[in-house]
């Protein structure tokens, strides 16, 4: 398994994970139900992600496979924090038949040397308090929880 940054010719298979981790989601909970061109926005917005240099997409690829990506960014915090600046993990994905093999692991890893190359010193994602598989990953690698995000239908 070899990890690499992102490109258009990979935005199909970026798609086609995504759309099976989001009915995993929307099996979890109704907040996850999407708008009926959901594939169509997110091919849009993925695209975007690639393409923007202040953002990363890194896929992990198994032979010539696309088997695994991950989002991630610089956040601006308020400035009243240590840390007023943080790298936000903000959607990943590996297909199931590879998950257990490191692709997850790999993939973070390189999402955290990139923050270290830009002097973050502090990494944040957000996981579905039903998605315990997940929520394994992410503690698994150090990643605690301090916050709990709320919402409410109006």
């Amino acid at each position: 398994m070899r990890i690499r940054r992102a490109n258009r010719e990979d935005l199909e298979s970026i798609v086609s994970l995504w759309k099976v981790m989001m009915r995993f989601h929307m099996d979890l909970d109704s907040v996850y139900n999407m708008k009926t061109n959901a594939e169509e926005l997110f091919r849009d917005y993925a695209l975007a992600n690639i393409m923007d240099q202040d953002k990363r997409v890194f896929v992990c690829c198994a032979e010539d496979e696309v088997i695994g990506y991950v989002f991630a960014m610089i956040d601006d915090l308020p400035p009243v924090y240590l840390d007023s600046k943080i790298g936000e993990v903000y959607s990943m994905c590996v297909a199931e038949k590879f998950r257990g093999k490191g692709a997850g692991r790999k993939l973070l890893s390189e999402c955290e040397a990139w923050f270290i190359d830009n002097g973050i010193n502090r990494a944040e994602c957000v996981v579905s308090i039903k998605n315990l598989l997940s929520q394994a990953f992410w503690e698994g690698n150090g990643y605690m929880s301090y916050n709990k995000r709320c919402f409410k239908r109006l």
